[in-house]
């Protein structure tokens, strides 16, 4: 920003609906990507997303997403300005199950949406949401049921399947960058 004549870096505050390891990474290399990183301060906060914990479909993520951001943006302090949220759904498509993140940025005293996007989908394995469908997506989800299967993770099942090609981190930081795109 330009005052005159010189030109003011102005610090960013964001809050973050999350703790995750995996969004905090996302955000932190979208924000890199963006070339925001130097200037933005982020707050993490352990936040509701009040949809199920597997939610189906891009409705229930964007809502979980935005639940998110608005919890996080309300316990901090005016300084702080933008909320993003980010909750992971699956989706059906074409008879394939995806997980696809969406992304959610609010900001503060206005009301509608400032960024809504979403990740590249990641094809899931259909006995694993199969299995969280039909035990209720209100105890249980795909990543937990592949982790029952397999042994492996149930966040970060997307590294063994794609055999250490492509992470969860990996696939959160396209939806955030779309989101941050849309700001900034």
């Amino acid at each position: 920003m330009r005052r005159g004549g010189y030109l003011v870096w102005m610090s960013i505050q964001i809050a973050l609906g999350s703790t995750s390891q995996h969004k905090r990474e996302a955000l932190d290399r979208a924000l890199s990507l963006h070339k925001m990183s130097a200037t933005t301060v982020v707050h993490l906060f352990d936040v509701p997303s009040l949809v199920d914990p597997q939610p189906v479909g891009g409705e229930m993520a964007a809502l979980g997403a935005e639940n998110r951001a608005r919890h996080a943006l309300a316990r901090c302090g005016d300084n702080v300005r933008y909320g993003i949220g980010v909750e992971s759904a699956v989706e059906l498509r074409r008879g394939t199950w995806l997980d696809v993140a969406t992304v959610v940025i609010v900001e503060r005293g206005i009301p509608r949406l400032r960024a809504l996007a979403t990740s590249v989908g990641l094809p899931i394995h259909t006995p694993d949401v199969e299995a969280a469908l039909a035990a209720g997506v209100g105890t249980t989800t795909a990543g937990q049921q592949y982790a029952h299967r397999t042994g492996g993770s149930s966040t970060d099942w997307h590294r063994e399947v794609t055999e250490g090609l492509y992470t969860r981190a990996d696939q959160i930081t396209g939806g955030i960058y779309a989101a941050l795109i849309q700001v900034w």
